[in-house]
């Protein structure tokens, strides 16, 4: 498994954001800057390295840490960016009207799309360009969508899909297989919309 170490965030945010960044301006409004979307993400990498006691004699404790990023997350993180380019979820974050606020909004449905991508994938769930656009779709929509109204955003610029094939995407993140089982990534309420669950 290959991996890279960094033992300062700003290092391994860069990192992150060099990665992203040509994916990000496909997808986002120009002038996004990728550096927001890594800080966001960094997080997930970072592993305690030691704990340091200072040299006085203060009980006082000091944890360090390390950044270590798997060269595969980061080509998860390409896949479903290229998965969101290539279908008409992109639609969803591209406008003309875009304002700052807007951008930042943007950057935290990503952050949450990528970061709960990462969590199924490592728990050994499959996911494929399909799924991350039905799953961005409802990351937007924080009240809920029926299944007709996830067809109504996932079908302008696609004509392939059908209400039977969003309905066959729902049915399967709402019992993924994992390596520990079934898990939801999404679920469905009684007034029958649909909503994406934390992993």
């Amino acid at each position: 498994m290959d991996v890279t170490q960094f033992d300062n965030v700003a290092s391994a945010a860069a990192a992150v954001s060099g990665t992203l960044g040509s994916k990000l301006s496909a997808i986002v409004p120009g002038g996004m800057d990728s550096d927001v979307l890594a800080r966001e993400l960094i997080a997930i990498w970072s592993v305690p390295v030691e704990t340091v006691q200072p040299r006085r004699n203060r009980p006082a404790h000091v944890a360090r840490l390390r950044w270590v990023i798997r060269n595969e997350d980061l080509k998860l993180f390409d896949s479903v960016l290229d998965g969101l380019s290539a279908s008409s979820a992109v639609g969803l974050f591209l406008s003309d009207s875009w304002d700052k606020g807007s951008a930042v909004a943007i950057v935290a449905m990503l952050a949450k799309l990528l970061k709960l991508s990462y969590n199924a994938v490592k728990k050994g769930v499959v996911l494929d360009g399909r799924a991350f656009a039905v799953m961005a779709v409802l990351i937007q929509q924080s009240g809920g969508l029926t299944d007709e109204q996830i067809l109504a955003h996932v079908s302008p610029k696609q004509d392939d899909w059908t209400l039977a094939q969003v309905r066959q995407v729902l049915a399967e993140l709402g019992s993924a297989a994992s390596r520990s089982g079934k898990i939801a990534l999404v679920w469905q309420s009684t007034d029958q919309t649909w909503r994406t669950c934390d992993v």
